[in-house]
């Protein structure tokens, strides 16, 4: 389908978030930039979404509405994507919302840099009322330089709070077998083919977290204990540019590392991945210590990892015990376990720096 210029698509997965649904929409419909196709795709809702969906198509022209089996994420966004008419497109989740100036803001950027995708900052506005901003500096990146700054974490990875150009989102599909993270994959992609992407500098979404889902109450599935195999894939665009590789590894580190956070918080998970998340670490071993990119927090962690499983393990959970009974005020304790703990870890990595 042939873009129509001037006209910004806006596609919204739809998914069980009665409670969040209208202000979603009504953040979008009263935007201040009203040439807008908006796409709610309902993805097969048990709830009242697929209704209230319908109810805002017949309020608004502007709006259509796919009804859809339930297929995940990426599958709503693959449909939308087949039929925008957008000459730019944007991605907006159905529990979170936007200010109302967002996308004439980014179309301005857009126009006035020439760029194929503008990048904003966030609001994490947490279900206990609680908030914090995130933004990156005002910049244009062009090229290569784009992919490995998202690598290199100076560009998020969602595909929220970004403004595309249609005709190269268009190239691309998100991987409907990917059920965690799929953002990273998807926008490295299509980065790779980006010629120019401006940074605002600018909060302007609003993303809404789960108050208990942080590293303090583990969650963790089974999609996400294994998400950091998408960086197979990854790793093969790399090989024949090194500073790319080099972006990517030090991606992984942090990524795979804040995945076995949460693995090794839970007996059951701890078990059954435990082990393949460690060997795919040490696979990286020499990769990952000889990163410039890389703290030196995460290459202790590798020597620790590549000396005992084991040992890593024991620190690991100890430093989750020590930091429980400061919370619950088990001050004694603590500082016993964490004077046992501090001697452990010196004992390791003198140990380690040895070798």
């Amino acid at each position: 389908m042939n873009s129509v210029k001037g006209l910004i698509s806006v596609i919204v997965p739809v998914y069980n978030v009665e409670k969040y649904l209208d202000k979603c929409v009504q953040s979008i419909v009263n935007q201040t930039y009203e040439n807008l196709e908006i796409i709610l795709v309902d993805d097969g809702s048990t709830d009242h979404c697929p209704a209230l969906c319908d109810e805002w198509a017949k309020m608004d022209s502007r709006i259509q509405v796919i009804h859809k089996k339930n297929g995940g994420l990426s599958s709503a966004r693959n449909a939308a994507i087949d039929i925008i008419s957008g000459e730019y497109v944007t991605f907006v989740d159905s529990d979170d919302w936007i200010d109302l100036d967002m996308i004439a803001s980014m179309l301005e950027f857009a126009k006035a840099n020439d760029a194929d995708i503008v990048s904003g900052g966030f609001y994490f506005e947490s279900t206990d009322g609680t908030s914090f901003v995130q933004t990156f500096s005002k910049r244009l990146y062009i090229d290569g330089e784009i992919a490995q700054n998202l690598l290199l974490d100076s560009i998020r990875p969602e595909v929220c709070s970004k403004l595309y150009r249609s005709e190269l989102v268009k190239q691309f599909r998100f991987d409907e077998t990917i059920k965690y993270a799929e953002d990273l994959p998807y926008n490295f992609y299509l980065m790779l083919k980006a010629k120019k992407l401006f940074s605002t500098g600018i909060p302007c979404y609003h993303y809404l977290q789960n108050s208990g889902n942080s590293i303090t109450t583990p969650y963790i599935t089974d999609a996400r204990a294994t998400s950091w195999k998408m960086f197979y894939d990854i790793f093969n665009k790399c090989q024949e540019n090194r500073d790319l590789k080099a972006a990517a590894i030090y991606r992984f580190t942090v990524y795979i590392f804040a995945v076995l956070s949460r693995v090794i918080n839970v007996k059951k998970f701890r078990k059954k991945y435990f082990n393949e998340i460690s060997n795919a670490v040490l696979q990286y071993k020499q990769d990952i210590l000889n990163n410039p990119f890389i703290s030196k927090k995460h290459k202790t962690a590798v020597k620790i990892l590549s000396f005992s499983k084991n040992a890593f393990k024991f620190i690991w959970l100890l430093r989750a015990f020590l930091s429980k009974s400061l919370k619950a005020g088990k001050s004694a304790v603590a500082y016993i376990v964490f004077g046992f703990w501090i001697l452990l870890h010196t004992i390791n990595i003198c140990t380690l720096q040895k070798k």
